[in-house]
């Protein structure tokens, strides 16, 4: 009876200290993701949103013609032959309509804010800097696993 209890206290240790590791593992070395803060909301501005839509139905186009470019780009590196010509006037065309689509954006956004009020500014651009940030930290995160 005695060999009994002790092996069940044994098992029952075991299980505790794993228990306590996985815990003390999960709290300290895998820190829990926590979601973004909240973004201020622009339900107050419906026209703001309807010309922040119209913007970037406008963009679109650019963008397209700039990923199209992109995918030309990749698909000449993963060809067999290698033409290192052929590759720089790619990336030389893929790299001015990125310039292009983004200095469009840059000048609709300063349009945009032409348009708004301090208050809407404040809000809209706020979610812009949140959004970036916290794609940055998502970034760093996956980088620190690898």
């Amino acid at each position: 009876m005695k060999k009994f209890l002790m092996i069940l206290l044994a098992i029952s240790l075991v299980f505790n200290i794993a228990f306590i590791s996985v815990f003390i593992y999960r709290t300290v070395v895998e820190r829990p993701h926590f979601a973004p803060p909240p973004k201020p909301e622009l339900k107050n501005y419906p026209e703001l949103k309807e010309s922040i839509l119209e913007k970037k139905r406008e963009i679109q186009p650019l963008y397209r013609e700039f990923m199209q470019s992109k995918r030309d780009f990749m698909e000449c590196l993963r060809e067999p032959i290698f033409d290192e010509d052929k590759l720089k006037e790619k990336l030389d065309r893929t790299v001015k309509k990125q310039k292009n689509m983004e200095q469009e954006l840059g000048k609709r956004l300063i349009e945009l804010r032409k348009n708004m009020t301090p208050e809407e500014a404040r809000i809209f651009f706020s979610r812009k800097m949140m959004n970036s940030a916290f794609l940055r930290n998502q970034i760093n995160q996956r980088r620190k696993k690898k």
